[in-house]
């Protein structure tokens, strides 16, 4: 950010090893000294005093985004970009059964929607059991915050599950309640 509040972003989902400022020259600073606007890219991680060869052959392509801001951005935003550059938005359509999407289902579709400050969706999917699906959330802010999901308008039933969708132990309870998330805490839930 510039002393006027403007905002350079920057993703490389290929190349994301940079220096700030200078070429790192072996010091390791608590806090980075910024004196130049330069960004310097380690497109092949080769600067290392490694056992590995110092180059590398073949053909490379490196993807390097970039996008301005007049106004603050919030660490969602910043995730948003990121992940737009790296893997672009992939929709598909998906029948209803009991409110949720179901394989199979004949039923018109629902929109699923989540609202809560800084929270994305990093995943859903078919939970295997034909009867719900998981649902992935990721708080991307550094203070907690509170998620509420809706599929066609009503508040979505549903019991936080572990990372692959087993049941906690002891098992949370159904619920439709507010979901909280502590700061970038990611968090499973098992749609009914």
């Amino acid at each position: 950010r510039d002393t006027d509040g403007r905002e350079i972003i920057w993703s490389s989902p290929d190349a994301p090893l940079i220096t700030l400022s200078e070429l790192n020259k072996g010091t390791w600073k608590q806090e980075p000294e910024l004196t130049t606007p330069t960004l310097f890219s380690y497109a092949m991680n080769n600067y290392w005093h490694t056992n590995y060869k110092a180059g590398q052959g073949g053909d490379f392509r490196f993807r390097y985004n970039f996008t301005s801001s007049n106004v603050p951005l919030n660490n969602e935003a910043c995730v948003k970009f990121a992940r737009s550059s790296a893997t672009p938005l992939l929709a598909t359509t998906a029948a209803v059964a009991g409110g949720i999407p179901a394989a199979g289902a004949k039923q018109k579709s629902k929109p699923l929607t989540v609202v809560g400050e800084g929270v994305l969706v990093n995943t859903i999917r078919d939970a295997g059991d034909a009867k719900g699906h998981l649902l992935r959330l990721r708080n991307t802010e550094t203070i907690p915050t509170t998620a509420t999901v809706n599929v066609g308008g009503t508040a979505a039933r549903y019991r936080l599950v572990n990372l692959v969708g087993d049941e906690l132990d002891p098992p949370a309870e159904p619920t439709t309640d507010p979901i909280q998330l502590q700061p970038n805490q990611t968090v499973t839930l098992y749609l009914y």
